[in-house]
């Protein structure tokens, strides 16, 4: 009886740790991808974030490729997003530039190792790389509304001169 009652505490504990394991989403998500082009030109490495208007809606992000397209994420990677409307901020920054100590002659590996390990990022280094009213969704002018069913054809349009 005492086995019996030990097996069938440990079927509950697994069932429990394998339910405790599964990736879990938010129930409601429908697919939303585009792309974000500049000028008429695919624009890669941009940051695009969405900001719901209902107060009980919730943030989405995704990354463009070289392509320009991007693939919304709400919780868990390329989830997509609540239907809702949205307004969406659109960033690309360069990236960081380090300034490194001076190579000696005859360095050896530790020694360069321990040189790098001094590197720091140069001051200023990170650059918007857009005309600053696309980083402020209130400012960018990009309104999206993802319906019931989803939508894989967001098309983000911003200009160099706007």
């Amino acid at each position: 009886m005492i086995r019996l009652k030990f097996v069938l505490i440990l079927l509950a504990l697994g069932g429990i740790v394998v339910a405790g394991c599964g990736r879990t989403g938010l129930k409601g998500l429908v697919s939303a991808e585009g792309v974000v082009l500049c000028d008429g030109v695919p624009l890669e490495g941009a940051v695009v974030s969405f900001f719901p208007s209902s107060e009980e809606g919730r943030s989405a992000v995704g990354r463009s490729d070289v392509n320009g397209k991007f693939i919304l994420t709400t919780l868990i990677t390329n989830d997509g997003a609540f239907p809702d409307t949205y307004k969406v901020a659109v960033t690309k920054n360069s990236k960081p530039t380090l300034e490194v100590p001076e190579a000696k002659e005859g360095e050896t590996l530790k020694e360069k190792t321990a040189r790098m390990r001094t590197a720091t990022r140069s001051k200023d280094s990170i650059k918007s790389l857009l005309p600053d009213k696309y980083s402020s969704p209130a400012l960018s002018g990009l309104t999206v509304t993802i319906p019931k069913k989803g939508d894989k054809n967001i098309k983000l349009e911003i200009s160099m001169t706007k």
